[in-house]
């Protein structure tokens, strides 16, 4: 892993420019004095950075955090390109760094190491230098936090992390529907709460944020999208195929936390919110498909994990053969069919089967992975708790410290009144 981390930081980008459209937005402010909300790249055309950026006709579509990270590490690098780079492709190294070691210390070692020798994340995401690396990295710990029970500060995670990127708040829907199912009604409220607070606060700094992040690819249909056959054999514009393939999307999401709403963790069901986008939208890159990554593979379920990060480096195959002599019936392949199939595969996985295999410790399945049936709801889970301990209560004892810390504040209250109320009635 330390020898891919660096290999993948000891030269420039090899596929996506990105990065350097990162160096030109910062530069916009510590160089320039403009808004990189309302200003393009294409009007400073002798800038250093220039030669290099992609977008240049595209004022920025990333968050005013991120906006000011880029626009720090400009004013450090001054006109060094070199230094501009490792800004961007370090931070990005640390954070699939700290995801790797947070599934080493759950022990889920299957899942790190194909997680590990995936070649779009070091290809892809380190060498790009791509943001969407710290946003895997932050709904990580947001997952974390959700699973411990810690609901505003998973909120304040989510919210830092859409204020890197947009995208992030996709991750409410399923948080939301897990607490509204355990009847958590005002934690619900605040994951809901809070994070769009964060987008309205970021739109207030930085007018125009939002708008530019949700039309900056609106009409783009990408070579390796499950909507690209769709485009091509039908003759649909591309704004009517981005508008058919949000709203799918939209209900994926939705579908996928509904059936996932039982889940002791939050892992699968976030972790398979955050992948869809990646899977089934119009516009489509093989870095988007890390944002659920860490998740999936926190949940131990290795099924979805493999179909997420297959679709991920095939997908960045595809673009590495675009123009290449070899592109005609391996690039149908991979842009056509692949991205078809293996989304078959993911929606079967998630949505039809139970989960089968999972990477837990010592083989075990964690808490965090393991769902409930559909007729087992969280108060039968209660319920079980508390009844444990109804022999303590029925002598005059409290509750073992221990066992209440398995309980959120709410569901401590819930354990032990129903643990009373039966332990009443053994002595009655």
């Amino acid at each position: 892993m330390l020898v891919l981390g660096v290999l993948a930081v000891t030269r420039g980008p090899i596929g996506s420019h990105d990065l350097w459209s990162y160096s030109f937005y910062g530069r916009m402010v510590t160089e320039y004095r403009v808004d990189p909300y309302r200003a393009v790249p294409a009007m400073f055309p002798h800038d250093v950075v220039y030669p290099v950026v992609g977008w240049r006709h595209t004022p920025s579509g990333y968050g005013p955090l991120f906006t000011f990270y880029s626009a720090a590490t400009t004013a450090l690098a001054g006109g060094s390109k070199l230094v501009m780079r490792l800004g961007f492709q370090l931070v990005a190294a640390g954070a699939v760094t700290w995801c790797l070691w947070v599934l080493s210390r759950a022990r889920r070692h299957a899942a790190l190491t194909l997680v590990a020798l995936q070649p779009f994340i070091w290809v892809s995401v380190v060498n790009g230098g791509h943001n969407d690396a710290i946003l895997a990295a932050v709904l990580l710990a947001a997952v974390i936090a959700f699973d411990r029970h810690h609901t505003a500060r998973t909120a304040a995670l989510v919210g830092v992390a859409a204020l890197v990127k947009m995208s992030a708040i996709f991750v409410v829907v399923p948080l939301v529907v897990l607490l509204l199912a355990r009847r958590r009604w005002r934690d619900a409220a605040t994951m809901a709460v809070v994070p769009l607070g964060g987008l309205v606060a970021g739109e207030l700094v930085a007018p125009g944020s939002l708008a530019n992040a949700s039309s900056a690819s609106r009409g783009i249909v990408s070579r390796a999208s499950v909507w690209r056959p769709v485009s091509l054999v039908s003759g649909i514009g591309g704004v009517q195929i981005t508008l058919l393939a949000t709203g799918f999307v939209a209900v994926l999401i939705v579908a996928i936390s509904w059936r996932h709403r039982n889940d002791v963790g939050a892992s699968v069901s976030a972790g398979g919110s955050l992948s869809v986008f990646g899977m089934a939208s119009s516009y489509t890159l093989p870095w988007y498909l890390v944002w659920g990554v860490p998740a999936l593979a926190l949940s131990g379920d290795l099924a979805v994990l493999s179909v997420v990060v297959a679709r991920g480096s095939l997908m960045a195959a595809s673009y590495q053969l675009k123009g290449s002599s070899i592109e005609g019936v391996p690039g149908a392949l991979l842009s056509i069919l692949a991205p078809v199939a293996l989304l078959g595969v993911f929606l079967r996985r998630i949505l039809v089967l139970r989960p089968t295999s999972f990477d837990g410790r010592h083989g075990s399945v964690s808490p965090s992975a393991v769902r409930l049936d559909p007729a087992d709801s969280w108060r039968s889970t209660i319920r079980s708790r508390s009844r444990s301990f109804n022999g303590a209560l029925a002598v005059g004892q409290p509750p073992s410290s221990r066992t209440l810390r398995t309980l959120s504040p709410v569901d401590q209250n819930t354990a032990a009144r129903t643990g009373r109320r039966d332990s009443r009635r053994s002595v009655t």
